[in-house]
């Protein structure tokens, strides 16, 4: 949503029923950190399921010359504070991105482990006969 607030009833709906939540800040922009903070984590905290495994994600961490005015420590004490993991990656170069959808994927996977270990057994996702169709006219 670009970090910006006007796109958060679109946003709402993702967070409901959701297993886990990214939130991502640019740490070449201070403002989208400070957005972040002061409305953001507030959304999360309201919509999202209190058992949902909560990421913090700095962006461009690949240090392309540009400033960096999100201090690593700072995103990490925040995540902290909101019992959120934290990554820092960059999707130019590809650094921490599989690590970072990996460890929310587990972390996922473990909870539901732990509080159903059925639940795993189990398929949402149930394909009837005939419910494929060929491509074409007829």
């Amino acid at each position: 949503t670009a970090g910006q607030e006007r796109f958060a009833p679109l946003a709402a709906p993702y967070f409901r029923n959701a297993d886990g939540v990214m939130v991502t800040y640019d740490v070449t922009r201070r403002s989208t950190f400070e957005r972040l903070e002061s409305f953001w984590l507030e959304e999360v905290a309201k919509k999202a399921a209190p058992d949902a495994t909560r990421m913090l994600v700095g962006t461009k961490a690949e240090g392309r010359g540009e400033a960096r005015q999100v201090d690593r420590d700072e995103a990490q004490d925040l995540a902290d504070r909101n019992g959120m993991l934290h990554f820092e990656t960059s999707a130019m170069t590809g650094l921490m991105v599989h690590d970072a959808f990996y460890l929310m994927t587990c972390t996922i996977m473990n909870r539901q482990i732990e509080s159903d270990p059925k639940n795993l057994i189990n398929s949402n996702v149930t394909l009837a006969p005939g419910s494929v169709k060929k491509a074409g006219c007829c």
